[in-house]
């Protein structure tokens, strides 16, 4: 069973929030979904961003769009892993050599908010400055990874449209663990 269980909100709460600013061992990066994905954290000492801090990553950054949960991303990411797809994707981190998941999972039907800021991002020269946008959440990406035995999310993040891959998981495996799984079903 392992990953795989029906998860409450607090329990997700406590999971982004163990996770903030925390690696997985091995090297990896520190985990951020609060701090870079979310701008109204809901409950105590939950970190997040600010809507000039999401303009300002789009620049530094140069993406066309960065967005963060409107104070549900608790809600979304807990959505996300009860469906099928999400314990899907969790069913692969109990594999023994798995490194990380990340899966991208459609949560349109729910009507989560977030905030995206937009930029024209030219090949050369200087990006304008991007607009704030209200928008709805699409899909949850989920970089999920398996620590000690308890699940590690080192980023959630919400689209407002689904990639062309649609509802997708990545697999990836330590070095010795074989090749990774691209778009596997979940």
């Amino acid at each position: 069973m392992g990953f795989v269980h029906r998860y409450t909100e607090i329990e997700v709460a406590g999971l982004l929030k163990a996770s903030e600013g925390a690696t997985a061992g091995g090297g990896a990066a520190q985990g951020h979904a609060e701090g870079l994905h979310e701008l109204q954290a809901v409950g105590r000492s939950r970190a997040s961003t600010t809507p000039a801090a999401l303009s300002d990553r789009a620049l530094q950054e140069r993406k066309e769009t960065v967005g963060a949960f409107d104070g549900s991303q608790v809600q979304a990411v807990t959505w996300a892993l009860n469906t099928r797809a999400g314990q899907n994707a969790l069913m692969y981190l109990n594999g023994a050599k798995v490194s990380f998941v990340f899966a991208e999972i459609d949560v349109a039907c729910q009507g989560f908010k977030m905030q995206a800021a937009l930029a024209d991002v030219p090949k050369i020269g200087p990006i304008q400055l991007p607009e704030i946008r209200a928008q709805t959440v699409a899909t949850v990406c989920l970089k999920l990874i398996p620590a000690r035995g308890v699940l590690h999310i080192r980023t959630a993040y919400p689209r407002s449209s689904p990639s062309a891959k649609g509802e997708h998981a990545e697999v990836y495996y330590v070095k010795d663990g074989g090749i990774p799984q691209q778009n596997a079903p979940i």
